[in-house]
């Protein structure tokens, strides 16, 4: 039992207090630190639909029309691939931190060339920056919050990033309505430099630092993290031994008998061979393909044109008005889905969320069909009143389904050998999906009208449900080590696992392994030491610089 209070971050009631004085403190300001990232890139995200009804006023002192207006709206997620891709490398050669700290420095910079914009060439120009840098540190801040959270937190802290996302989006909103574009992106300056100063005070993340082999440094982090000696440990041998088995499975996978080619470093064929292998393939799709959904079902472009979809879908709204309660709404169902990830499985709250999603989005579109080609029209408020309370129920559905949840579960499912480049990207493809949806949002709404786009939403929505039944594992309160034993199976629907690797059996298996290395089988240069000079090694003190016998 205290192991597995170790395990899902809980403490007894004897504890000292240094895991509350410095462990809840330390991963509140690791979390806060992400989040304030999160905000900026939230209202990077809605600055579109703040700055380009101003610039397309008959005020604006920079007139633009609808093409420059979907070029500034689009360049956010076209620029954005590069600078995933990029960081995605950067991650995994200098670490997460190094990402983070590379992204947030050149988002502030984007945001005062902004501010003091005086043509569309120099809005571009800002908006190109602040796309990179953006996609730069995308990955990485869903990363830490992965791998610095006990497997209890995780989804409440991987889906914190939405809620900052949301708040940004609010936010955005909020300023965009009484504030003029330039001096709304100098509030928005003063954000990511917050969060630049932030990360010169907080550790790498230790499954980074175990991976590279700097353990000292990952125990370090993880001691610092829980502010609990003994559980930094009992983390730290558990994901010591994950990776080793991981290591084992690729000597397996290249059928290397010999020791001496097994520690040499992979050629490209035998790495080929490592990555096609079905442990790697299966979470990478997995992940890949929920993520896709994500733009598929209209979740970021809803948040890029929200105040014309509104207005298009009713003549009779102020697009604003209900783009902040929009936003609003977005926000609380948000910071719902936090609370709901903490204690509802994963895969009934995606088949939920994604099937309401799928019924709002259908309703929405038959209504507007209806409205548009019968004569026996409602009356104004009545069908005000209806398109905005479906708008709002998909909005909320949609939020919950789509928003933390494909990067939460893409986070935990991906194996920590490609995490750090994979992540990178899943995400630049997404990027590069919602830059070509953004684009083509003008031609769609003028081809298929806003009932025929909210039918693909719908539709999208509803092959995201039977897809996601069908092959999305459940990760809530399971290890990161547990989810890729998992995927070494043979299995590839969720129907036909192998019941036995269950939780508690999963549970059972990796206290079984703590308990092996406990007895010997991973030994520490200390306890080497130990025993050759005092030859009492059921009595010697383990740190956890680890070699394998």
């Amino acid at each position: 039992m205290e192991r597995e209070a170790l395990r899902d971050g809980s403490t007894k009631k004897g504890d000292s207090e240094s895991w509350l004085s410095s462990g809840v403190a330390h991963q509140t300001f690791n979390v806060a630190a992400v989040l304030l990232y999160s905000i900026t890139l939230g209202a990077n995200m809605g600055y579109s639909a703040v700055l380009l009804p101003q610039l397309q006023s008959n005020t604006s002192f920079i007139p633009t029309d609808e093409e420059t207006g979907s070029w500034i709206a689009s360049l956010q997620s076209g620029v954005s691939p590069v600078g995933t891709v990029a960081g995605g490398f950067a991650m995994e050669r200098w670490g997460r931190r190094f990402a983070m700290r590379a992204g947030l420095l050149p988002l502030f910079i984007g945001y005062i060339i902004i501010a003091f914009a005086p043509s569309h060439f120099t809005v571009l120009i800002g908006r190109f920056v602040t796309a990179i840098s953006g996609g730069f540190s995308a990955a990485a801040s869903s990363i830490i919050l992965c791998e610095i959270s006990t497997p209890r937190l995780r989804g409440l802290y991987s889906s914190s990033i939405f809620t900052a996302l949301s708040t940004g989006v609010l936010l955005v909103y909020a300023l965009g309505s009484y504030l003029h574009w330039h001096i709304v992106a100098g509030v928005l300056a003063t954000i990511p430099l917050t969060s630049f100063t932030a990360f010169f005070f907080v550790p790498e993340s230790p499954v980074w630092l175990a991976k590279k082999g700097l353990v000292e440094e990952a125990e370090d982090a993880f001691t610092w993290l829980r502010g609990d000696e003994k559980q930094a440990k009992l983390e730290l041998q558990e994901l010591l031994s994950s990776i080793k088995a991981q290591r084992e499975a690729e000597v397996m996978e290249l059928d290397i008998s010999n020791e001496e080619e097994a520690d040499k470093t992979p050629t490209i064929m035998q790495q080929i061979k490592i990555l096609s292998s079905p442990s790697i393939l299966k979470p990478f799709f997995i992940g890949h393909i929920f993520n896709l959904f994500q733009i598929l079902t209209g979740t970021m472009l809803v948040v890029f044109y929200a105040v014309d979809m509104i207005s298009e879908t009713d003549k009779n709204t102020t697009g604003f008005t209900v783009a902040q309660l929009t936003a609003f709404v977005r926000l609380v169902f948000t910071l719902l889905t936090n609370t709901l990830l903490y204690y509802v499985p994963r895969r009934t709250h995606v088949t939920v969320a994604s099937s309401v999603c799928a019924c709002a989005a259908l309703t929405l579109s038959c209504f507007l069909f209806f409205q548009t080609r019968t004569t026996h029209s409602l009356s104004s408020e009545t069908s005000t009143w209806i398109s905005t309370m479906l708008i709002l129920v998909f909005i909320a559905a949609n939020t919950c389904g789509f928003l933390p949840l494909p990067s939460t579960v893409m986070s935990e499912i991906l194996p920590t050998k490609i995490r750090g480049l994979a992540c990178s990207y899943i995400f630049a493809a997404n990027d590069a999906l919602q830059f070509c949806v953004s684009k083509l949002y003008p031609w769609l709404k003028d081809t298929l009208e806003m009932h025929g786009v909210f039918l693909l939403f719908g539709i999208n929505a509803l092959f995201c449900c039977i897809l996601s039944h069908l092959f999305l594992p459940e990760t809530q309160g399971k290890s990161l080590a547990e989810i890729e034993e998992y995927f070494r199976d043979k299995n590839l629907l969720w129907a036909k696992r192998d019941k036995r690797l269950g939780q508690h059996n999963m549970r059972n298996k990796y206290l079984e392994m703590k308990e092996t290395n406990a007895r010997g089988c991973v030994k520490t240069y200390s306890e080497e030491q130990n025993i050759k000079t005092e030859e009492k090694p059921n009595k010697c003190e383990r740190k956890m610089s680890v070699t394998f016998s």
